[in-house]
């Protein structure tokens, strides 16, 4: 499937992983313009300020000293401003690929999570999903709360994706080609259905505690863009699914002939010996930063 360009979402945590990531963009997948998406937000809503000062344009200096051969663009969230009324980063980045077409030129691309590494050429026309093959993960509430999130923003019975009637988790391979056509009938269908504007309409769930992160309880929806997108895109469009295959080696890695890893951890959690062990040259003054970023934020580490 053709697209206009690649899409990384980042932010504090991934600085060196960004790098990473661009570097299998580069060495794998056709060439295309590199729009990164940085946040720059402390999760109090603010500026960073104490965690992490100027990491914008400590990344951005970060990458050009890799002498990438791409064209790299550079964007904020804050370029859509009410996704900036959202105070927890997670979430806010979730509204960035729900909203990305204002974020980005053209009608197609292709939207990466910057601890993405490509390990070989890969095709994105089929959406890459992990299958609960023995449905282990049926009454897990993460599971759960997705889909009462999905079945209350769409209005609809169905709440989940299948693959080869298992189920199946779209969230769990963080890349994906989306379009501007999907996403603008997407937001126009939940703002049909509830009559709100729907990133205000996040907002005010995020805030009343109607979406948190985590219920043991199984009372509270969790979000989830990727499982609304892929529920939505599977009622409308759909898109064949491709079942990928894990292995733990690296947190998480794609085995088979669909080969990718996806860290689902922060620089921090990583380490500096296993970065650097990539070929990454970083500044003690660089790690420290990025240490003193752990520091201040301890609910962050993982």
């Amino acid at each position: 499937m053709n697209f206009d360009c690649y899409a990384i979402t980042t932010w504090p945590g991934y600085c060196f992983q960004t790098a990473l990531c661009i570097r299998s963009i580069i060495k794998h997948l056709q060439p295309r313009p590199l729009h990164i998406i940085v946040d720059t937000k402390h999760d109090n809503g603010h500026p960073v300020a104490t965690p992490w000062p100027n990491f914008e344009s400590d990344l951005k200096q970060y990458i050009a000293d890799q002498h990438f051969d791409a064209e790299i663009i550079w964007h904020t969230v804050g370029e859509v401003p009410a996704i900036n009324q959202c105070h927890v980063g997670w979430w806010r980045q979730q509204l960035v690929k729900l909203c990305l077409d204002q974020y980005l030129p053209g009608d197609s691309w292709l939207v990466i999570d910057a601890d993405i590494i490509f390990d070989q050429p890969l095709t994105f026309d089929q959406v890459p999903v992990k299958v609960d093959w023995h449905r282990v993960r049926e009454t897990d509430s993460i599971t759960l709360g997705n889909r009462m999130y999905i079945k209350h923003v769409l209005d609809s019975d169905v709440d989940r994706i299948t693959y080869d009637n298992l189920p199946a988790c779209a969230s769990a391979v963080p890349f994906r080609q989306l379009d501007r056509k999907l996403l603008v009938n997407l937001r126009h269908h939940v703002e049909q259905v509830h009559q709100q504007d729907f990133v205000k309409m996040h907002v005010n769930m995020f805030e009343t505690q109607q979406i948190v992160g985590y219920d043991p309880e199984c009372c509270s929806m969790v979000m989830s863009e990727f499982e609304l997108i892929e529920v939505y895109r599977h009622m409308t469009d759909p898109l064949p699914f491709r079942a990928v295959h894990w292995d733990h080696t690296f947190a998480i890695e794609c085995t088979g002939n669909y080969r990718f890893r996806h860290s689902s951890l922060s620089d921090w959690a990583v380490g500096q010996e296993w970065l650097e062990a990539q070929h990454l040259q970083i500044s003690d003054a660089l790690w420290q930063k990025s240490k003193q970023f752990q520091e201040n934020m301890p609910h962050l580490r993982k």
